[in-house]
């Protein structure tokens, strides 16, 4: 069963784990800096042994994921769990690395591909110190960037 459910995925895979959290336990509050969709790659837990005494925060927002279902969640952002039952709780843990396939699932989940460009384009001071940096560089590469940046359009 756990095949399947790896296979279905149409990308290539970083890791897949079975992560227990015992009864009582809790993972502190961290970040997974930048595992996330808008930086190439993306996690997914499917909770394989679960129930309502688990707090999943992400965001400072609890989720409650139940048994089969699949969850994304930003892991760049702040998030924590604890486990107050007294059972063991068991998730499928994928990270996987985007591609046209995720693309296509997250557009019809919903994902706003515009919001995520905006958030990654650098503020209008970054690419002020950008400009200035690059013109003072000028090589053939800087030169192109530095374009780019001044006919308004935002490097990857």
């Amino acid at each position: 069963y756990f095949s399947a459910v790896v296979d279905s995925f149409r990308c290539e895979k970083e890791a897949v784990r079975l992560l227990r959290l015992a009864p009582g336990s809790e993972i502190r509050t961290h970040r997974d800096i930048r595992l996330a969709y808008p930086f190439g790659n993306f996690r997914v837990h499917v909770p394989v042994v679960t129930g309502p005494q688990i707090d999943f925060i992400v965001g400072g927002e609890r989720i409650e994921m139940k048994e089969g279902e699949c969850w994304y969640a930003n892991f760049d952002l702040p998030h924590s769990v604890k486990n107050h039952g007294a059972t063991e709780r068991v998730h499928l843990v994928i990270d996987c690395v985007r591609n046209e396939w995720s693309d296509e699932l997250f557009a019809n989940a919903g994902y706003d591909f515009e919001a995520e460009k905006k958030a990654l384009a650098p503020d209008d001071e970054t690419k002020r110190r950008m400009i200035e940096e690059l013109s003072r560089i000028d090589t053939p590469a800087s030169r192109d960037i530095l374009e780019k940046l001044l006919s308004g359009l935002s490097e990857k």
